[in-house]
């Protein structure tokens, strides 16, 4: 198996995008200590998409506790798979 083809499993298995029922998934990275990405993949209308958010949030600013969008899309399991196929093979 191919070492992208585990991660995009690890991801579908973190999100868990085939159950019934999946409530918002949301993770936090901390590229240091006064910036933060907080994603948030949750399921959408119509049935079988999904809604994948990333936010910025700046602790240093006036007011830390405020996050920016950066990027919102909703998308089909698939098109989210294909999504991360891209970001993965551009850091090959």
């Amino acid at each position: 198996m191919k070492f992208k083809d585990t991660l995009i499993d690890a991801i579908d298995d973190q999100f868990d995008i085939d159950s019934d029922y999946v409530p918002a998934h949301h993770k936090v990275i901390e590229p240091n200590d006064s910036y933060r990405l907080h994603v948030t993949v949750h399921p959408t209308t119509p049935e079988g998409y999904y809604h994948l958010k990333i936010e910025s949030q700046w602790l240093g600013a006036e007011n830390p506790e405020a996050r920016q969008t950066r990027y919102a899309v909703t998308l089909t399991k698939g098109q989210m798979l294909d999504l991360t196929d891209t970001i993965l093979k551009g850091t090959e």
